[in-house]
C-alpha cells in the first residue's frame, strides 16, 4: 500500500468531513443572476399549486390535475440553473471540483484492488 500513501493523505482532506455524518454533496443547480429572477416566480407558482393541490386531497378528480400541475412546475424548477461539477460540503470551506478528482479515485481504487487480487491470489 506504499505507493498509494500520498493520495490517501490527499483524499482525506476531502473525505474525512464525511465520518462526521456531514458528507459532500454535488448540487443540483447554481442559481446566477441570469436565472434567478425566473427561479424566484417559478418557486413561487410551485408553492402556491402545491397549496392548492392539498386543499382537495380526498377528492381525486378535483386533486389529480392539480397534482399533475405541481408535477410539472417541480419538473420546471429543476431545469433552471446552471449544473457545476463540484462538491460542496460547509459554507465556510467553498466548493471542491469533481473533476478531475472522481475519475483519479476511482483510478487508483482500481488499482489498490488489482494489488489486493493479486495478493489473494498467490496466498495459499
Amino acid at each position: 500500500m506504499e505507493p498509494f500513501k500520498e493520495w490517501n493523505r490527499e483524499l482525506s482532506t476531502r473525505r474525512d468531513p464525511a465520518t462526521h455524518r456531514i458528507p459532500l454533496s454535488v448540487p443540483p443547480a447554481f442559481i446566477d443572476a441570469d436565472t434567478k429572477d425566473e427561479y424566484q416566480r417559478v418557486s413561487e407558482d410551485y408553492a402556491t399549486a402545491v397549496n392548492d393541490a392539498f386543499k382537495h386531497p380526498a377528492d381525486w378528480e378535483v386533486a389529480a390535475p392539480k397534482f399533475e400541475r405541481v408535477d410539472a412546475l417541480n419538473d420546471k424548477l429543476q431545469r433552471i440553473g446552471k449544473f457545476l461539477p463540484v462538491f460542496v460540503h460547509h459554507p465556510d470551506e467553498g466548493m471542491m471540483k469533481i473533476y478531475p478528482a472522481v475519475p483519479e479515485d476511482i483510478g487508483q481504487l482500481v488499482r489498490i484492488a488489482r494489488c489486493i487480487f493479486d495478493i489473494v491470489k498467490e496466498a495459499p
